[in-house]
């Protein structure tokens, strides 16, 4: 419904077959994104921002490293399940930002095997009026898999409104956040494991569980040292692959 309302009122200024800067396009066009996940309990959609922020008069401020800043991130407190980039051409690095979001969930349940073979983000695309939705996980091994929605764009004309799937390409999104809130929220541990969090609830380093299994994912920069001389240096890389 925002979506409808938000674009009629550019379609009745004729504002839609123009050429835009980016940051008009961002708050003409694609605010509406920020209340698709309005339903989500606490989850917003949030400019972002340094981490490591420090006051200029204070202390000299350090730059955010290449690739890592985006225009909008999906946040749930501390939690980031996704992020999403504006501008005129697809010329942006987000698989990277998905892996350190995807690494930083992977820790809130100890890298829990069984959750980080259905863990993923995503990433949105936004260049003018048209969408990509970029989804990452990790369903084997050391690897983390990006896919690729094809491009969806809004209508340029109201006659064309009906033909616009950018509305579902954004439910999409908006129920693969809420299902991995579920995920990580969701308490699968026994009896034993309770008791044995509650003895180490002092302890400086706790041990993990011993009857769960962990993956140790490397970081986006960082590449998996193995025994096997076969396997490749990149297999600590991001891999994309395209969708049809």
């Amino acid at each position: 419904f925002a979506f409808s309302i938000h674009t009629l009122q550019e379609y009745e200024s004729n504002t839609l077959t123009a050429d835009h800067l980016k940051l008009w396009i961002l708050v003409h066009i694609w605010s509406f994104t920020d209340k698709v996940f309005n339903d989500i309990e606490e989850v917003k959609m949030v400019s972002k921002k340094n981490r490591e922020r420090a006051v200029p008069e204070v202390i000299d401020m350090k730059r955010n490293a290449p690739g890592r800043r985006g225009d909008m991130i999906i946040r749930k407190i501390t939690a980031e399940f996704g992020c999403a980039e504006t501008d005129r051409k697809f010329e942006g690095k987000r698989p990277n930002m998905m892996k350190d979001m995807f690494n930083q969930l992977c820790e809130t349940f100890d890298q829990d095997e069984h959750k980080t073979r259905k863990l993923e983000t995503i990433g949105s695309l936004h260049a003018e009026l048209m969408m990509v939705l970029l989804r990452l996980d990790s369903s084997a091994g050391y690897v983390c898999r990006v896919s690729r929605s094809k491009p969806f764009s809004i209508a340029t004309h109201i006659k064309e409104f009906g033909k616009t799937l950018v509305i579902s390409l954004t439910w999409k999104a908006n129920k693969i956040v809420e299902n991995m809130i579920c995920l990580i929220e969701t308490d699968e541990s026994n009896e034993e494991d309770q008791l044995r969090r509650l003895q180490d609830i002092y302890d400086v380093t706790p041990l993990p569980s011993r009857k769960r299994k962990r993956v140790d994912l490397p970081t986006s920069l960082d590449t998996p040292k193995s025994k096997s001389s076969k396997l490749s240096k990149s297999s600590g890389r991001v891999k994309e692959i395209s969708l049809v």
